[in-house]
């Protein structure tokens, strides 16, 4: 014969539940009709009236709350809002971080405050496993209710409480110290007092960074970007990269662009542009590859018979020291034309590397995804690492870098490109240190200075200095344009792959 085991629970809590039968105080009764002593049994008054408990009721425990549990909640609660600002939730990681680290602060100055918080979170977990409980069993429970009820209505008896003779598997309980001893087994009805000093804060910290280092690896910071020196360049990124960052993918190739693996020299019938930027054009690892501009470029300048490769030859931080010693490293790679981008405060950058901006060499990558984050966070926010220099030594780097673009304009006229200058405003400003000196310069010399148009609905530039995503459309937008004006390069090579075919 099998019976139910929801139907044993319910039958079980059923007969537990009644009234005791009225007994001498000599020899009570328990909730299941068997005689024991009173000793052996946990009573409890309801009304005047003495009911008997199936364990002995214990004294109800408060954990006592400490310096380094609080501690500990502060770190963890630090660590959520990093991952929801990590993950693009800004507002929702100020929140979090504003009250952890209050409720954190209040927790490990006051001990009244870490009594208090406690007692509040431990009555809100009470109530909101109530509520969890209700909603998840009060269905469950009220099916079985009715299936109960129907079974009433039609005279069963499933579990043959009514047929006295038959066997039952209800027998009769042990007696309380067995019980006792059964439970103690379990569960551990008292707990050693430890002592909780350095030590558990120290494994506390350990545990957290544990957790973060793998939380970190997961969102795709155990592979940082790292960059290649270069007695020449200064530093360029490092080739054959292959981050993955909260869901964007950022690539280089042999040379360090964020491109594909072209070849360095052009293959015949393809037309080849070559972009020279700084931070606007590297995009950073919050933009993937499919949204730079020059993929945009590519596919709207290109079609069926006719390949057209955009080269993304930028850096962050890089100035026309920089690009210089690019061209003059790698060359200019046969391109039909040639961008110079100059971004408002590219002039006065020095060649070496950017002040400001934390770069991990190939040769000394981080070790842990926490260095990588730390090291970028605190080498971004250190106080002075931004301030502009003074207006002397601006000035004079601004003139030296007018002299590296205009060189740089000319050896690319020299190896065969034809060369566009496309000069964006600074974030936030109109217009950066000599950039009208520039221009003069330039247009003194002959060459095409174009100011592009990056006014669109959304600001063209986010953290960093980069180009946004509808920076970077826009500025694809119009570099198309330019590129497809009658009588430039681009046209007379598509009058040339026109014209064997309109030959009979």
């Amino acid at each position: 014969m099998t019976i139910h085991p929801i139907s044993r629970i319910v039958f079980f809590a059923w007969r537990c539940g009644g009234k005791p039968e009225k007994r001498g105080p000599e020899c009570p009764i328990n909730a299941v009709g068997i005689e024991t002593m009173p000793s052996q049994l946990g009573q409890q008054v309801v009304h005047g009236r003495v009911r008997h408990r199936w364990f002995r009721p214990l004294p109800a425990r408060e954990r006592e709350a400490t310096v380094a549990g609080a501690a500990l909640r502060l770190i963890i609660g630090l660590a959520v809002g990093g991952l929801f600002f990590l993950l693009g939730a800004r507002t929702l990681a100020v929140v979090v971080w504003g009250v952890g680290g209050t409720l954190g602060a209040v927790s490990i100055a006051s001990a009244t405050a870490r009594r208090r918080l406690g007692g509040f979170f431990r009555r809100l977990g009470e109530w909101l496993g109530r509520l969890l409980a209700l909603l998840l069993l009060g269905p469950f429970l009220l099916v079985l209710g009715v299936a109960r009820g129907c079974l009433w209505v039609a005279g069963r008896d499933p579990l043959r409480l009514k047929r006295g003779v038959e066997r039952s598997f209800w027998r009769e309980c042990d007696d309380m110290e067995r019980k006792d001893r059964h439970a103690a087994r379990m569960f551990a009805t008292e707990r050693r007092a430890r002592r909780r000093g350095l030590g558990y804060l120290v494994t506390a910290l350990l545990v957290a960074a544990a957790v973060g280092e793998v939380l970190l690896r997961l969102l795709g910071f155990g592979t940082p970007l790292l960059h290649e020196p270069d007695a020449v360049v200064g530093y360029y990124p490092a080739p054959s990269l292959q981050v993955r960052r909260c869901g964007t993918t950022l690539r280089t190739n042999a040379f360090g662009q964020r491109a594909p693996d072209y070849t360095r020299h052009k293959p015949a019938g393809v037309f080849r542009v070559l972009v020279l930027g700084g931070s606007a054009l590297w995009g950073g690892t919050r933009l993937g590859d499919e949204h730079l501009f020059a993929r945009r470029m590519e596919a709207r300048l290109g079609g069926p018979g006719r390949e057209v490769q955009v080269l993304n030859a930028a850096a962050e931080g890089w100035g026309p020291k920089h690009k210089l010693g690019y061209l003059a490293r790698f060359g200019s790679f046969d391109a039909d034309v040639a961008v110079v981008v100059v971004a408002g405060d590219d002039l006065p950058r020095p060649a070496g590397a950017p002040v400001g901006v934390p770069l991990f060499l190939s040769h000394r990558p981080p070790r842990l995804a926490l260095t990588a984050l730390f090291a970028g966070v605190l080498g971004r926010l250190a106080p002075g690492t931004l301030s502009p220099p003074p207006p002397a030594m601006a000035a004079e780097l601004a003139q030296r870098g007018q002299a590296a673009y205009l060189e740089l304009s000319r050896r690319l006229e020299r190896e065969g490109a034809e060369v566009l200058v496309a000069l964006l405003p600074a974030a936030g400003s109109a217009q950066g240190l000599g950039v009208g000196e520039l221009r003069a310069a330039l247009e003194a010399e002959g060459y095409d200075a174009m100011t592009p148009d990056l006014q669109g609905g959304e600001p063209p530039y986010s953290r960093g200095g980069f180009l946004s995503r509808i920076g970077h459309e826009l500025l694809a937008d119009h570099l198309t344009l330019r590129l497809e004006e009658a009588g430039g390069r681009l046209a007379r090579w598509r009058d040339e792959l026109q014209a064997p075919r309109e030959r009979p």
